[in-house]
C-alpha cells in the first residue's frame, strides 16, 4: 500500500489509447517518432536454484527533442518493480496497464537515463535444472524486463550476467570479459547491432561446446547432447550453416550483418528454431537426428537451418514495423530456404513437398478470417470493387485487348470460378483450351451438346464423348449437380460435387470410406485402419485435399468436406 501511494501520478499524455494493456499503435507511433539513439544496459543475476528470483537491472538511454512523459512496457506484478530512478535522481511513477509511467517533469531534452531494478518475469526465461534461455517472441521482452516493446524502435544491448562458475553463457554478441569470485562468475557481452527487442537473447547453464572455422569465419556451437554419434552431425550441421551464410553474402551482396554466428541446440525448445543473432536456437530432435535418418528427416533439417540463417537478413537486419507484418519476414525466410535446400535434394519431388507443405493449407486459410486482411492503403479500391464489379488482370493498364490473350485470361477464371460451363466450341476452340485448365484446377466442367453435323457444337460433344465435361440439358441441371437450392443458398456442394463427378481410386475410396466412418483421423491411425503403407499415405491424402474431399486440421488431423 506503502509503495503504491508513494508511487502514484497524475496521467499527462492526452491520447487514452497510450495507457491500454498491450502496446497501442497510437502509443508505438508516438514513441517512434520522439525516441532516438536507443540503448538498453542489462544485467541479471542467475541463481544455480531455479526456485530462486532472478534479480534484474536496467538503464534505459535515449534522447528526445523535448521533455515528455515516457511511457515504458512492463507486463509484470508492480511489486516486481524494486526501484526507479530518472537522470540519477529517484523518481515517482505510476503503473498503469503493465505499463511504468514517469511524468514529463522528470524528463529532460536531450539524453535521458532511466534506471530500473526489478524481479525478472519468469514466463519467458525458461528456467531449467542445468540451464535457462530466453524466447521472447514476438512480444514478450516486457515479460523479462521494463522496455519500449515494438518491433520498430531498434536499440543497442548491452549485457553483463552473474553465473554459477561451472556455467557457461551465450548471447547476441561476443564476451569481453569474464571474471569469477568465489562460487559466482560475471559474464560481460559487447553491445549489439540495433536490434528489435524480440530478437535480444541469452542462454546460460551447463552446456558443452564446439567451434568450427572456415577461412574467416568463426562458428561456435552449444549443447547439451551427451551421445557421440548425434554430436559427430556437428560437422554436417556446421557446413550447411556456413553454405547457408555463403549463399545469402552471394545473393543479396549484403555481409552476414552481425557480430557473430553462433547456435544453441536445446532440449525441449518450443520451435523447430528461434533466429536470435549470434544465438540462433534450435531444437535437439530438428538438428540431431537419428543414426539412421529418412531422406525427409535430412531436408527438413537443411531447410530449418537454411530459414533460420535467412532470417538474418530477412528480419533481423530489415525488419517489419508493426506485429501484423510477422508473416512476411516468415514468407521470405521459407522462400529463400528452399532455393538454399533444394538443389542439395535432387532425388525429391520439391514441388509436391511445396504443395503439401504451404499451397492447400495457404489456400484454405485463404477462405477464412484467418487470412491478411486487405491494407487500409487499398480498402476503399476493393469496396468499390465489390459493389462495382472489376477486372482482374496480368497485362499492365492500357494494354490494348487482344485475342491472343485469351489463355492467360481464361486461366485465371478458371480458376477461380467453383465451375466452367462450355456453351459452344469449334472442334479447335479455345474454349477447350479453358475446360482443360478447369480440369488442371479440379473445377467442375460442364457442355451442352448440340447436333453433330454443328460446327460451334463438335467442342462441346468432343468433352463430353471424353468424359472432360459433364452434360447440361439445362438450368435445372447446373443447380441440382452443384448442389444448390431454388433460394441460391449451397448445401453442402463439395459433397454433392465429390459423389457426382470426382474419381476416386480404390485406395482413396477406402481412406474416405474410413473417415466417413470413424470421424477425424491422424495419419497413422488411416495407416493402420487401411494397411496401405505411410509413404503412399501422404500422397493420397495430399490428392483428396487438392480434389477437395478433405482437409488437414491443427495437429495433422484429417477431415472428411
Amino acid at each position: 500500500m506503502c509503495s503504491l501511494l508513494l508511487c502514484s501520478c497524475q496521467q499527462t499524455t492526452s491520447n487514452p489509447r497510450f495507457y491500454d494493456e498491450g502496446v497501442s499503435q497510437e502509443l508505438a507511433t508516438l514513441r517512434k517518432q520522439e525516441i532516438k539513439e536507443l540503448k538498453y544496459k542489462l544485467y541479471f543475476s542467475i541463481p544455480e536454484q531455479k526456485s530462486v528470483p532472478v534479480n534484474g537491472e536496467i538503464t534505459i538511454e535515449f534522447n528526445l527533442d523535448a521533455p515528455q512523459e515516457i511511457i515504458l512496457d512492463f507486463r509484470e506484478k508492480p511489486e516486481k518493480i524494486k526501484s526507479v530512478s530518472v537522470n540519477g535522481q529517484t523518481a515517482r511513477y505510476e503503473f498503469h496497464n503493465e505499463h511504468i509511467i514517469l511524468p514529463e517533469k522528470n524528463i529532460v531534452e536531450g539524453k535521458n537515463n532511466i534506471t530500473i531494478k526489478f524481479i525478472a518475469g519468469n514466463q519467458s526465461l525458461n528456467r531449467n535444472d542445468e540451464f535457462l534461455y530466453t524466447l521472447l517472441v514476438p512480444d514478450r521482452a516486457r515479460t523479462l524486463f521494463p522496455c519500449f516493446e515494438q518491433p520498430n524502435l531498434k536499440a543497442t544491448f548491452s549485457l553483463r550476467l552473474d553465473i554459477p562458475t561451472e556455467w557457461k553463457a551465450v548471447s547476441n554478441t561476443y564476451i569481453t570479459k569474464e571474471e569469477t569470485k568465489g562460487n559466482c562468475k560475471t559474464v560481460t557481452f559487447a553491445p549489439t547491432e540495433p536490434l528489435s527487442t524480440y530478437l535480444f537473447s541469452f542462454v546460460t547453464g551447463k552446456l558443452e561446446h564446439q567451434e568450427y572455422i572456415e577461412g574467416n569465419r568463426k562458428i561456435s556451437a552449444y549443447y547439451r547432447e551427451t551421445d557421440s554419434k548425434k554430436v559427430a552431425q556437428l560437422d554436417t550441421i556446421f557446413k550447411q550453416v556456413t553454405a547457408s551464410l555463403n549463399w545469402l553474402e552471394e545473393y543479396t551482396n549484403v555481409p552476414y550483418p552481425f557480430a557473430k554466428y553462433d547456435f544453441i541446440i536445446l532440449p525441449g525448445f518450443q520451435y523447430g528454431g528461434m533466429e536470435h543473432t549470434g544465438a540462433t536456437l534450435y531444437n535437439d530432435t530438428q538438428m540431431f537426428l537419428s543414426e539412421n535418418p529418412t531422406p525427409d528427416e535430412e531436408l527438413r533439417r537443411t531447410q530449418l537451418i537454411a530459414h533460420e540463417t535467412a532470417h538474418m537478413w530477412f528480419g533481423d537486419l530489415v525488419t517489419m514495423n508493426w506485429f501484423d507484418d510477422v508473416w512476411t519476414k516468415e514468407v521470405f525466410a521459407n522462400y529463400f530456404a528452399a532455393l538454399i535446400t533444394e538443389p542439395l535434394f535432387p532425388q525429391v519431388n520439391h514441388q509436391l513437398n511445396w504443395m503439401k507443405t504451404y499451397t492447400a493449407a495457404s489456400l484454405s486459410e485463404d477462405r477464412t478470417p484467418g487470412t491478411t486482411a486487405i491494407r487500409s492503403l487499398h480498402r476503399k479500391t476493393a469496396v468499390e470493387m465489390l459493389d462495382k464489379g472489376g477486372l482482374l488482370t496480368e497485362f499492365p493498364v492500357g494494354t490494348t485487348p487482344d485475342k491472343h490473350n485469351f489463355i492467360s485470361r481464361n486461366r485465371i477464371v478458371a480458376g477461380m470460378c467453383d465451375a466452367t460451363i462450355v456453351v459452344e466450341s469449334a472442334a479447335k476452340g479455345g474454349s477447350l483450351i479453358t475446360a482443360e485448365l478447369a480440369e488442371s484446377y479440379h473445377r467442375d466442367c460442364f457442355a451442352f451438346p448440340g447436333r453433330a453435323t454443328d460446327e460451334y457444337s463438335k467442342g462441346c460433344n468432343q468433352l463430353i464423348r471424353d468424359s472432360k465435361a459433364s452434360l447440361l440439358l439445362s438450368a435445372e441441371d447446373l443447380v441440382e449437380a452443384m448442389g444448390w437450392t431454388l433460394d441460391s443458398h449451397p448445401v453442402k456442394a463439395e459433397n454433392v460435387q465429390r459423389s457426382l463427378f470426382l474419381e476416386l481410386t480404390e485406395e482413396e475410396q477406402k481412406v474416405v470410406h474410413t473417415l466417413e466412418k470413424q470421424g477425424n483421423l491422424q495419419i497413422n491411425t488411416l495407416v493402420v485402419e487401411t494397411d496401405i503403407p505411410v509413404h503412399k499415405m501422404s500422397a493420397i491424402l495430399f490428392e483428396l485435399e487438392m480434389k477437395g474431399v478433405v482437409r488437414v486440421l491443427a495437429g495433422g488431423i484429417y477431415q472428411l468436406l
